[in-house]
């Protein structure tokens, strides 16, 4: 899990974190439901942006990359502050250690507002 508020960028990644439900911390089963979730601060009230995650498998190759314009518009975001998740359905991973990179971009995908290339870790083991 990915924690902190150093950032002074527009709109900042604040924390990341993966969850699954019945499984120990930076554990997740093949075919799990798994959320992820990007807690963000808008300094500068920005009204709405794009938010992109990437899973990286062990050799640093990207294996899973979603964003939230390949199933709706950009997101409105809070004022202040928020979250966004992401939830998969029976994660579709090999057994293995993975990489998860989250960025957020601006309404028209032009410019970035933040990025980490670490914001978490998570090995898969066995199988529904």
């Amino acid at each position: 899990e990915l924690v902190r508020t150093d950032k002074k960028v527009p709109v900042a990644i604040e924390k990341v974190s993966i969850e699954t439900i019945g499984i120990e911390s930076g554990t997740v089963l093949s075919g799990a439901d798994v959320t992820f979730r990007i807690s963000y601060r808008n300094r500068t009230k920005i009204k709405k942006a794009n938010f992109l995650i990437t899973i990286y498998n062990s050799f640093g190759v990207p294996v899973c990359h979603m964003n939230n314009s390949l199933t709706t518009e950009s997101i409105e975001l809070h004022s202040v502050s928020g979250s966004v998740e992401c939830r998969i359905k029976k994660l579709p991973l090999n057994e293995g250690s993975y990489r998860v990179a989250v960025a957020i971009l601006d309404d028209a995908f032009y410019g970035r507002y933040d990025h980490e290339s670490d914001a978490g870790h998570f090995d898969v083991h066995g199988s529904i």
